[in-house]
């Protein structure tokens, strides 16, 4: 019986999906939801790569915008997640959030063997949109490594969820 579900979430367009199969199986199981993002310094939407690009001798400036841009990306996310448990809440499904910095694998795992997850659901493709193995580096490890079953959200769901929700919107 699972019991407790981790959600990895990014900051890609498939996150949206995940964190609703993910809803969709807690709220069938009468399980419990950890939704987690990781922050990674390859993530898209964080504010690094223009600061690696900045003159040398604008380090110090760089650095400055940089740690703004990272303490503002932080909040985002920690707004984000906090609307996701009330999303959750709203169903019926108890949920909690947490944030952590590393390698999105290896804190996934991590966070798996320590809250003692039944399930992780996560997405197939982050960001990089590519196929095989060099967009599923984080996918592949936690399939690999993970203590629990993984429950994989590929970009075809996605499509298929939104023709769904197309027609049944136009169908109301």
């Amino acid at each position: 019986m699972l019991k407790k579900i981790l959600v990895a979430l990014d900051d890609s367009a498939m996150s949206a999906i995940v964190l609703e199969q993910a809803l969709a199986i807690a709220r069938a199981m009468n399980a419990h939801l950890m939704i987690l993002h990781v922050l990674a310094v390859d993530e898209a939407g964080l504010p690094l790569e223009k600061f690696l690009k900045a003159d040398q001798s604008m380090s110090f400036q760089a650095g400055q915008k940089f740690q703004q841009a990272w303490q503002t990306y932080q909040t985002e996310w920690e707004t984000r997640l906090q609307s996701y448990v009330q999303q959750a809440s709203a169903l019926g499904v108890p949920a909690e959030a947490s944030q952590s910095y590393g390698n999105p694998g290896h804190v996934i795992c991590d966070w798996v063997w320590a809250w003692k997850a039944d399930l992780v659901v996560m997405g197939r493709q982050g960001q990089s949109q590519l196929p095989g193995w060099m967009m599923g580096s984080v996918s592949a490890y936690v399939t690999q490594h993970a203590s629990c079953s993984v429950f994989l959200v590929s970009a075809a769901q996605k499509q298929e969820s939104t023709e769904i929700r197309d027609r049944a919107l136009t169908e109301v």
